[in-house]
């Protein structure tokens, strides 16, 4: 059945974009782990160069779904994969259940790495606020200048110092 081996064939390509997307996410957990800030940029391109071909592969997959429940004459509003696997018998249906299992398995990996990489980014974003507040508060609570524009005789506090002097 020609739709049938459609079907099959959009689903092993999935299986593969999906594999190739969990390397992604690794190497982006891996990246925001060591603070590689010149990789993550890279990572997060190839991150959604693999989305958008998912996302061509999702279509493609429900098309040929789609055509096979119409050869079936199965109501093909929602094509769902172990239905369709249902509706054959021997290697046909083991091939759509493990492919089924495969997928399942594949989006539940990269769902909890992904989780991972967003509690590490807002981590990082925090940590960076943070600095970014200290530093204005600092700045500005110390100015070098006056408001118009001559110097101050003594700057106060510990701007510019990281370890207090002790004797």
């Amino acid at each position: 059945m020609k739709a049938y081996k459609e079907l099959v064939t959009a689903l092993d390509q999935l299986v593969t974009v999906y594999r190739h997307l969990l390397d992604v996410v690794r190497k982006e957990h891996e990246a925001l782990l060591a603070a590689d800030h010149k990789e993550i940029p890279i990572i997060n391109d190839s991150k959604e160069k693999m989305l958008l071909k998912i996302r061509k592969l999702d279509a493609a997959w429900e098309e040929h779904a789609n055509e096979l429940m119409k050869g079936l004459k199965m109501d093909n509003s929602r094509p769902r994969l172990l239905d369709i696997a249902a509706q054959f018998e021997g290697d046909d249906a083991q091939k759509l259940q493990q492919l089924h299992s495969v997928l399942n398995m594949l989006v539940q990996r990269i769902s909890e790495i992904n989780k991972k990489n967003e509690v590490l980014a807002k981590a990082a974003l925090s940590h960076i606020s943070g600095a970014m507040a200290s530093i204005t508060e600092t700045l500005n609570a110390n100015p070098t200048y006056e408001k118009g524009g001559d110097m101050k005789e003594k700057v106060e506090g510990a701007s510019g110092r990281l370890v207090q002097r002790e004797a």
